[in-house]
């Protein structure tokens, strides 16, 4: 697995080596065991597709990381379940992409609101590292979560609501 956040490879923060400064990613489950008990900080949850974010709803500010996993590229219910979790309940700490992660997918999941991915495909990890493709996903035409460039650009490309 590698770390890709913000347009560059970095290491993993959340890497689950045992150790003294260990950060801990809890399943949906372990979550609801746990939560009134002892919690170790920072926190991370992992989520699978079709799980009802809105549940997540009072408990949005435990959690330091939000990881989705997406189990085949074909499976698109992350895209949704990250695009709830920033427009309809606010949360602005890191949210990861794991599982069949490609390349042509990397922009669109960023558009919903992703900002981290764990990228083991190694045609996507091929063409990350490739210098003439571009890693910053920051250029978009349409409006979405994250502001068009140049603002204001395009206005015969939508139609008014």
């Amino acid at each position: 697995m590698t770390y890709f956040k913000n347009g560059v490879f970095a290491a993993d923060p959340w890497d689950q080596t045992p150790g003294p400064t260990r950060r801990e990613i809890l399943s949906y489950a372990e979550w609801q065991e746990r939560r009134n008990g002892t919690l170790p900080a920072p926190l991370g949850l992992r989520l699978d597709p079709g799980f009802a974010v809105e549940q997540l709803a009072g408990d949005l500010e435990h959690f330091d990381l939000i990881s989705i996993n997406f189990p085949k590229f074909t499976d698109g219910r992350g895209y949704s379940m990250a695009w709830l979790l920033r427009s309809r309940l606010g949360y602005t700490k890191e949210l990861r992409a794991t599982g069949d992660i490609l390349f042509d997918e990397m922009q669109f999941m960023a558009r919903c609101g992703f900002d981290a991915f764990e990228i083991t495909d190694a045609n996507t990890l091929r063409l990350l590292q490739d210098g003439r493709r571009a890693t910053a996903f920051d250029r978009f035409y349409q409006p979405g979560l994250e502001p068009e460039v140049p603002a204001g650009t395009r206005p015969w490309a939508r139609r008014t609501a």
